[in-house]
């Protein structure tokens, strides 16, 4: 049972004014995303399809194993099958399983708690969301990306470091801007970012990035592929870098830092560290560094290999998603939730007598709990499996739930 002593640290942590900035912000978001949905219905206009997400995307169900997805193949599209039709319903599911404050917390923190530019940035997000079709991307997962990509292995998340962050590796040696298109390259970081998100846990609330820059060359210099993935961090995942590890880059990659360095937030930039193979122990314990970054004095021979789906999978996804009426009880579950939530929530961003805040904080933290509770069991009509879930890194939602709560 959730008492006014066990509320989560990020609630007992923040100070009397900036709980108040944390209600105000909550109040303005939702007002904000309120008056968007009011303006497309005067206008008549419903959001359209999304140009990541739905553009050329494949239904997994239909595609055998070992099979090379045609990427441009007509037969596979699923464009104009959207998850939410109004800005209010994906505001609610891009929530995800993280603390009901998570999300808003990361850009009043981006914004230093200034809640009218906060509450912009999410809002230009949600659009860009929107716009893009992030929940269609997230539950066409894999077979809308290049499967030869994931299988060159360059970029996966491996176990966690010495803060705790779960640790994504980029190998960039590994990428060939010449052969992959930039809208294929821009799911693979979307997807990649959102497997990183599963994977934290609390208290932590950010992830390490390692860029392995061994046998570096300009053809693996792609501009546009790292403004993209700066931009993505900076704008629509903020503070969810704890650090960015630059390891072993050559000289010629001087020139190349010269160009990124002036696209990086203070902050951001901040993060970023230069390090030799050598450093490596001073943020990652030595039973943690794979032999992939350290081929010499590496702690495990562990060596990741993208995780093909079976032919047991694609009928689990096919089961998946030919079932309508659990998915529509599950959707309708997670609305009433919603709703429970709102009803509390807008009690607790009105209260004008801080004496009565912790009641109120303890039923709202048990109306969210049961929010992400419903979301969990919603989450597999809405997300596609990934390697890491095939692998075990990524368990159900329910299970990734428990772990985090």
């Amino acid at each position: 049972m959730i008492t006014a002593e066990t509320l989560p640290p990020h609630l007992a942590a923040l100070s009397a004014g900036e709980r108040a900035l944390l209600r105000e912000m909550w109040k303005r978001t939702l007002e904000e995303v309120e008056a968007l949905d009011a303006e497309a219905a005067d206008e008549g206009v419903k959001p359209q399809a999304a140009f990541i997400a739905l553009k050329g995307a494949h239904q997994a169900s239909t595609v055998e194993p070992g099979h090379k997805l045609p990427i441009t193949d007509p037969g596979y599209v699923t464009e104009g099958v959207r998850i939410a039709s109004t800005y209010l319903d994906y505001f609610w599911l891009t929530l995800g399983i993280e603390h009901h404050d998570m999300l808003l917390s990361r850009f009043l923190r981006a914004r230093k708690w200034d809640v009218e530019k906060a509450v912009q940035m999410l809002i230009n997000s949600l659009k860009w969301r929107m716009e893009i079709g992030h929940l269609e991307l997230v539950r066409e997962g894999e077979p809308c990306m290049d499967q030869e990509e994931l299988r060159t292995n360059k970029a996966y998340f491996y176990e966690y470091d010495k803060e705790g962050r779960p640790m994504g590796h980029i190998h960039v040696r590994l990428h060939n801007k010449y052969k992959i298109t930039m809208e294929l390259a821009k799911r693979m970081v979307i997807v990649l970012l959102e497997a990183g998100r599963q994977l934290l846990r609390p208290p932590v609330t950010s992830a390490t990035l390692i860029f392995d820059m061994a046998n570096f060359g300009l053809s693996n210099m792609d501009y546009i592929y790292v403004g993209f993935l700066v931009k993505t961090m900076e704008a629509h995942y903020p503070e969810s870098l704890g650090a960015a590890l630059i390891l072993n880059a050559p000289w010629i990659f001087n020139g190349c830092w010269q160009i990124i360095r002036p696209w990086l937030d203070p902050v951001v930039a901040s993060k970023v560290h230069f390090i030799q193979t050598k450093d490596l122990p001073k943020y990652i314990n030595k039973e943690k560094i794979v032999k992939g970054i350290d081929p010499v004095n590496y702690g495990t021979d562990w060596e990741y290999k993208y995780s093909e789906p079976t032919k047991e999978d694609f009928e689990y996804e096919k089961k998946i998603r030919a079932d309508k009426e659990g998915q529509d009880i599950a959707r309708e579950e997670y609305r009433a939730a919603w709703v429970e939530f709102e009803a509390i929530n807008r009690e607790w961003f009105n209260i004008t007598d801080e004496s009565k805040s912790a009641g109120v904080e303890v039923k709202r933290e048990e109306a969210g709990l049961k929010l992400r509770g419903k979301l969990a069991v919603l989450d597999k009509y809405m997300r596609g499996k990934t390697s890491y879930h095939r692998s075990g890194v990524i368990p159900e939602a329910t299970e990734v739930l428990k772990r985090i709560s």
